[in-house]
């Protein structure tokens, strides 16, 4: 069965386009980037810009937007069983290219793990490069604070 992603969160001031792999089940079904508890995707940005937020979904879109972070995922649409990138089968890619025509503040590009990465260098091989950071995923065995270090560094290459 063919799953399809979430649209992308974005602002006219976006300088960092922050790119996933594609979205967890959890994700899909409440329709919320990073929506599994367990993903250290938000904790890793408020730490990033030590700014607390209320929690909510609302409140962590409004987090990306005033610190200029879009956030959308490599891939479109795959067939998947589960939540692995792993299994991962078919990846049809998002309209980066249309994105980057359209918001062209947009100074760099940071590909959350590995699957990101490799999906957009096979997806997308005439696009600017982007910059690897180390899966939120829980999956991922990179402590926290590693995670923290190597985000930092990777967003304030791109500035």
């Amino acid at each position: 069965m063919r799953k399809y992603g979430l649209k992308p969160i974005i602002s006219a001031k976006a300088g960092i386009l922050i790119l996933g792999s594609f979205p967890s089940e959890q994700s899909l079904e409440r329709q919320e980037y990073y929506a599994n508890r367990q993903n250290q995707f938000w904790k890793i940005l408020s730490c990033l810009f030590d700014e607390n937020f209320d929690g909510s979904y609302t409140g962590k879109r409004e987090l990306l937007k005033k610190h200029g972070i879009a956030l959308w995922d490599v891939i479109q649409s795959c067939e998947r069983e589960g939540s692995i990138d792993a299994a991962i089968r078919r990846p049809v890619g998002n309209d980066l290219p249309q994105m980057l025509k359209r918001h062209r503040g947009i100074r760099g590009i940071l590909l959350n793990g590995r699957k990101a990465e490799n999906s957009y260098f096979r997806l997308f091989p005439d696009m600017p490069p982007g910059t690897y950071v180390p899966s939120s995923s829980p999956a991922h065995a990179v402590g926290l604070p590693r995670k923290i270090r190597e985000w930092r560094k990777a967003m304030r290459a791109t500035l």
